[in-house]
């Protein structure tokens, strides 16, 4: 994946989440720390660590690139989460991925996709 491929897919997966998030957000909370890439050949992910009442998650919060090779950063992520005191993992989903990750154990959870860990 060309760093434009890269710059553009995410673009595209910040206006499909429909929050108002720009690629200067992503940017000023990958900065802070707020946020982590996860950079494959293929694709790309974003993640952040949220604390509420259920425990801790770990959230994809952005992806594009390689729908298959998203599902086997997973693996890496999971391993990551679990070292960070993560119980969740969830991500925003789109319906095409639903089916996708539903293989890797996550079930539906309103507009995202939840796994314990």
């Amino acid at each position: 994946m060309t760093p434009e491929q890269l710059r553009e897919g995410l673009i595209q997966s910040l206006e499909g989440g429909g929050e108002g998030f720009t690629l200067q957000d992503l940017e000023e909370r990958t900065r802070a720390g707020l946020a982590r890439f996860w950079l494959g050949e293929r694709g790309a992910l974003v993640t952040y660590i949220v604390d509420n009442d259920e425990g801790r998650s770990i959230h994809v919060w952005l992806g594009c690139g390689d729908i298959k090779e998203l599902v086997q950063m997973r693996i890496g992520i999971e391993a990551f989460a679990r070292a960070h005191g993560c119980q969740w993992a969830t991500i925003n989903s789109r319906k095409g991925w639903s089916r996708v990750f539903a293989n890797a154990g996550f079930e539906p959870d309103g507009e995202q996709l939840r796994k314990r860990l």
